[in-house]
């Protein structure tokens, strides 16, 4: 019985070490919701989604009364931007330099 004992506190020791020495960042998981309207006012952004997506996602969704969202990567950060379809096709129809249209 103390055999027993023992190896199942060693047991729970080691479980207990290896959890505690895996990395444990915070963020790693962490998304940023982001409406396209905010996103284009943010230049870096902006750039990012152009150069991650593509406009032809937008016919894949179906119907364009609904949110439409996706991800994109910017600095390290994952964000989650979504909009509206007349949202969407305004922001591929302007082009990274022109100014951007109030809605």
């Amino acid at each position: 019985m103390k055999t027993t004992k023992f190896f199942l506190i060693v047991a729970l020791i080691s479980f207990a070490t290896l959890n505690f020495s895996q990395p444990n960042d915070g963020n790693r998981d962490a998304v940023v919701k982001i409406t396209l309207s905010s996103a284009m006012h943010n230049p870096g952004l902006n750039k990012a989604l152009h150069e991650q997506l593509d406009s032809g996602f937008l016919d894949q969704t179906g119907t364009a009364d609904r949110l439409i969202s996706t991800r994109a990567t910017y600095r390290g950060v994952v964000y989650m931007v979504f909009g509206t379809y007349a949202e969407w096709r305004l922001f591929f129809s302007v082009e990274l330099d022109d100014p951007i249209p109030e809605t």
